[in-house]
């Protein structure tokens, strides 16, 4: 009759590897004895409870780029085995060795400053690997939100990408610094002759539950994103694209290092070549699908029209028109900002110079005013920032008359006349306002002056203020 096993993940770190005999010798007792070891999950098979002592062996004396040195791993095993130790299982990192309880034995690793330099290098070639590769792309992302602005609140997926970098960091941190704690009170004990101290079970529990929650936190908010706040399909493709073409590149640049003997050197350019060839298909494949998914997008924003409850303004609403020859529409929503879109009207037929040819509302409602205060003063300051720019631009070109009318572009309008909390002309001609009432703000453009009356009252009475 076969024997019935169980898989069980390991997520012991470098320098927690000798709370695995614990638990090892607690799984002997209940019946189950390591029978595989691969490199993230243990394999056990059932057998008698049996009271036994573990020892697990730190080897690993070659590189990810290297091919595996058998020849060691057997001469260390028989070394073990002729020293009274009983070998388990194994894998890339690890190698799994057992006795009686009662059984004299040579102990493994009596010397604690060669464990400790057996750790630190194994570290330095595994886990430390992982935290450099991270952290090029934290620093990016860190960058990239230096340039974000208002409008990332206005989307999901914006607030995903200012949250992601700071997420990433808390969990490089507790993945790697109590490694590196480790490292250096050990280093410290050392030097006073004391022995090697390993973290305590619960210790490790309480780091694993920290960790795993932000694991499951990311993929929820990743889930969200894809199924619930991606305008498209085809955007999925974009998200995991340079995840799952990474993966099969590096897992078969993996899977040849270990089985293809091959020189390190020959391997790391190999590699690099996968990288390059990694990049090249996933930009490929984004430009195709961008390429596809903004054509349909626009197909889309043609067709569709605001909600029926937003009231939104028309170019009929201003003149005689006899149809509209383009609609556009662009919806968006947060968490902070339920409900958000741009609508646009045009004609292209030629007109006077005076007659409206185009018009176009964006509508931002927020969860509440202080969200909206945000939003607006967000706003308005880089609009401030705008008429500065220009107007230094201006003075350098000799320009000094245009730079003061750049100087004068944004005006208070008159919140009385209105019917707003506040509001500003954006440009000199006026044809450009944007106004807050409560948690709801308009940013209204087109071929029109905002100041003259007759377009307030129209502006008040179709949006109800």
């Amino acid at each position: 009759m076969k024997k019935r096993t169980k898989k069980r993940l390991m997520v012991t770190s470098i320098t927690e590897y000798k709370s695995l005999e614990k638990y090892f010798e607690n799984m002997a007792l209940k019946g189950w004895i390591m029978k595989e070891f691969k490199k993230g999950m243990m394999i056990f098979e059932e057998c008698e409870p049996r009271d036994l002592d573990f020892n697990v062996s730190l080897f690993y004396n070659t590189t990810p780029f290297d091919y595996p040195d058998n020849e060691k791993d057997s001469e260390y095993r028989e070394l073990c085995e002729e020293s009274g130790w009983t070998y388990c299982a194994s894998n890339q990192l690890y190698q799994v060795y057992y006795k009686e309880k009662n059984q004299e034995v040579v102990p493994i690793h009596s010397d604690s400053i060669e464990e400790y330099n057996i750790i630190k290098k194994t570290y330095m070639k595994t886990e430390f690997i992982s935290l450099i590769a991270l952290l090029p792309m934290i620093v990016v992302l860190f960058w990239s939100n230096s340039n974000l602005g208002y409008r990332d609140l206005l989307s999901n997926s914006g607030i995903f990408g200012i949250i992601l970098p700071y997420m990433l960091l808390i969990l490089v941190i507790v993945m790697h610094a109590p490694n590196v704690i480790w490292l250096i009170k050990n280093k410290i004990n050392l030097s006073k002759g004391n022995e090697l101290h390993f973290k305590s079970n619960r210790v490790i529990v309480r780091r694993n539950i920290v960790m795993w929650t932000l694991v499951v936190l990311y993929l929820i908010l990743l889930i969200y994103l894809v199924f619930f706040d991606i305008p498209h399909f085809s955007f999925v493709l974009i998200a995991f694209a340079p995840i799952v073409i990474g993966i099969v590149i590096g897992g078969y640049c993996i899977k040849r290092f270990k089985t293809k003997k091959r020189s390190r050197k020959h391997n790391i350019l190999f590699f690099t070549g996968g990288i390059i060839l990694s990049l090249i298909l996933t930009y490929s494949l984004l430009f195709v699908v961008i390429s596809g998914v903004m054509h349909s997008s626009l197909m889309d924003m043609k067709n569709e029209m605001p909600p029926e409850n937003v009231k939104v303004l028309h170019l009929s609403d201003f003149t005689e028109i006899d149809s509209v020859e383009r609609k556009t529409f662009f919806k968006r929503s947060s968490v902070f900002a339920p409900v958000s879109f741009l609508y646009y009207e045009s004609i292209n037929k030629k007109t006077r110079k005076d007659e409206i040819r185009s018009f176009n509302t964006e509508y931002i409602e927020c969860i509440n005013k202080k969200i909206a205060d945000f939003v607006f003063n967000q706003y308005m300051k880089e609009e401030f920032e705008r008429k500065i720019k220009w107007a230094k631009e201006a003075r350098e070109w000799g320009k000094e008359e245009r730079a003061k009318e750049y100087e004068n572009d944004i005006k208070e309008v008159s919140i009385h006349n209105w019917g707003v909390d506040r509001g500003y002309y954006l440009y000199e001609s006026k044809r450009k306002i944007i106004i807050q009432k409560d948690n709801i703000i308009y940013i209204l453009g087109g071929d029109l002056d905002f100041s003259d009356k007759e377009i307030i009252n129209i502006c008040r009475r179709k949006l109800g203020l």
